[in-house]
């Protein structure tokens, strides 16, 4: 009796892809799974949020969101406000004429002289300004200032003047000075399409484009090599099943052999090629048992934990879907200009190759731009006014009182450097970088048509080999179990049983590596071909669970427990 095998796929939940594997049924050579299962699915979350590749390349675009925003913050408008106060004393020697105040004949010694012999200056200014520079290179400021200034006298008055009728002289008013103004400044021949400032945040954005791209490609990679990490572990285990299944047949033997020599079924030598046969397998089984814990371990390292109680045994449960009735994924021939156009446009290396390309084309025109002379524009408008009063609003307001009309005022500036080496090594830099770039794309594009052929042919290949291996199994699986039979009715000898053992294992063996192949060329196919969906992961990864990852689901569990042993 044997069981029916399929070919069956498995929809991946990254890739969106049919990836195909194969059915385990309930049969007398399977052992038991365990109640918990670990699934490719649990091995691609965890991979995608706890891979130190992934986590690294989340930071990276971190900082790249952080440079693009630094550089729009240069076109970020500021509001700023100043204000001083000055108070200051103007000494006056009685020699200088300034000391007589008033009438010129008036001396020192008369009795009706008025003299200042120092004077106090109180100044307060205050000021509030916005600025902003614009994409285009315009740096504007639009202010508005108020100044107030009091001269204060220390008058002296001769001893006859405050008995006469004259009045003394009083303290001055506040005069006030108030501006409204415009400025504009323009760098002539870095401005508008020239604007350095405008292409280097054009750079920025190219750049977090890039890391972007990177980081989906990170993620794919990472899906991938999970995906090929978890087979491997699969191949180590499901060798490692089959050489404990046989080490309890040679169990079982081993008690029967006696009977079976005093039945005459058996020979006395066939005891002794037991236990040599006991001994070769479990040497066999210990090297599983390493190359198991061994894949265990590069998982581990795949899904960026040291916890291996994370990982059980995985899963071997899938959709079902004959293969026979699936058609070619693509044959070399529909490699067409179509295809490649479709690949070059798409394909995640090509569109960062496409995004520095960018960068370094605007890097080339800086550094020729740097290289201009330095022509600024100058232009400020504005208006004055002025009031002479202690009041504060009237201080305040000072700009708007006795407005005569607009000021106006235009600059220019030249400067050049006759003998720019400095400009000449940065251009000279930027376009060897812009050519090295160049240079990798044409070689991506060049080889792009052998990629994909040689994906192609590989695919179509591991398919063929892969219903061949089917067949080759299916045929070994029933030999097999009409070997036992044959054995326990007598008719063929003990070493003949052993070596149907071996083919079996080796047929096993070969059917899922086949397998392995066509899914990791199906893989290779999906990447190369930019068929794989992107996806988006948050910037700090999630914690560790504290828990094994949960079980398979129930349809799954249900056929994992649906085997039985077999006792030879």
């Amino acid at each position: 009796m044997f069981s029916k095998r399929f070919i069956f796929a498995v929809v991946s939940l990254f890739f969106s892809i049919n990836v195909v594997s194969a059915e385990k049924k309930a049969d007398e050579n399977t052992v038991v799974y365990e109640d918990r299962v670990f699934t490719l699915y649990d091995a691609i979350t965890l991979a995608i949020q706890h891979n130190y590749d992934v986590r690294k390349q989340q930071q990276a675009l971190i900082i790249a969101e952080a440079k693009y925003r630094q550089a729009k913050g240069a076109l970020d408008l500021s509001i700023g406000a100043e204000g001083d106060y000055t108070y200051s004393q103007n000494p006056v020697d009685p020699r200088d004429p300034n000391y007589l105040y008033g009438y010129s004949f008036i001396t020192p010694e008369s009795v009706y002289g008025i003299f200042s012999k120092n004077s106090l200056t109180r100044q307060g200014s205050g000021s509030i300004f916005m600025q902003k520079l614009f994409s285009i290179g315009l740096q504007s400021k639009l202010s508005y200032s108020v100044k107030r200034t009091n001269n204060v006298s220390d008058y002296e008055y001769g001893d006859a003047y405050a008995a006469n009728t004259y009045k003394k002289y009083k303290d001055e008013h506040g005069r006030n000075l108030g501006e409204l103004s415009l400025e504009l400044s323009l760098p002539l021949f870095k401005s508008f399409n020239s604007s350095v400032t405008a292409l280097q945040i054009s750079q920025a954005k190219d750049y977090l484009d890039q890391m972007r791209f990177q980081l989906q490609d990170t993620i794919s990679q990472t899906v991938i090599n999970t995906t090929k990490a978890y087979w491997a572990y699969f191949m180590a285990y499901k060798n490692l099943n089959q050489l404990e299944i046989l080490q309890q047949k040679f169990d079982t033997r081993n008690a029967n052999i006696d009977s079976m020599v005093r039945a005459g079924i058996l020979m006395k030598n066939d005891i002794l090629l037991m236990k040599v046969s006991v001994s070769s397998n479990q040497r066999s089984l210990d090297s599983a048992k390493v190359e198991y814990f061994k894949t265990k371990m590069d998982l581990a390292n795949m899904l960026g934990t040291s916890d291996l109680e994370l990982i059980e045994n995985p899963a071997d449960m899938f959709q079902e879907m004959n293969l026979n009735d699936e058609p070619d994924v693509i044959s070399v021939d529909d490699i067409d200009e179509n295809l490649l156009a479709y690949v070059e446009e798409n394909r995640i290396d090509f569109r960062m190759l496409k995004d520095q390309i960018s960068s370094a084309k605007k890097g080339i025109k800086i550094a020729k731009i740097n290289g201009r002379p330095d022509a600024t524009l100058g232009f400020k408008i504005g208006m004055n006014g002025t009031t002479y009063s202690d009041d504060a609003g009237e201080t305040v307001t000072s700009g708007f009182w006795n407005v005569r009309g607009a000021n106006i005022n235009g600059s220019i500036g030249v400067t050049i450097k006759p003998f720019d080496r400095d400009t000449s090594g940065k251009v000279m830099e930027a376009k060897a970088n812009y050519e090295t770039l160049m240079i990798d794309y044409e070689k991506n594009r060049n080889t792009l048509y052998l990629q994909l052929k040689n994906c192609v042919e590989k695919l179509n290949l591991y398919r063929n080999s892969l219903l061949k291996a089917e067949g080759v199994y299916e045929m070994q699986s029933q030999l097999y179990n009409n070997e036992q039979e044959r054995f326990r009715a007598g008719l063929i000898k003990l070493d003949n049983l052993i070596e149907q053992d071996q083919k079996f294992i080796q047929a096993t063996q070969e059917r899922y590596q086949t397998l392995v192949n066509y899914l990791e060329a199906l893989l290779e196919y999906k990447y190369a071909t930019a068929s794989i969906v992107g996806i988006d992961v948050e910037p700090t990864p999630a914690p560790l669970p504290d828990t094994p990852p949960q079980a398979a689901p129930e349809g799954e569990e249900k056929a994992a427990k649906e085997v039985e042993r077999d006792t030879y």
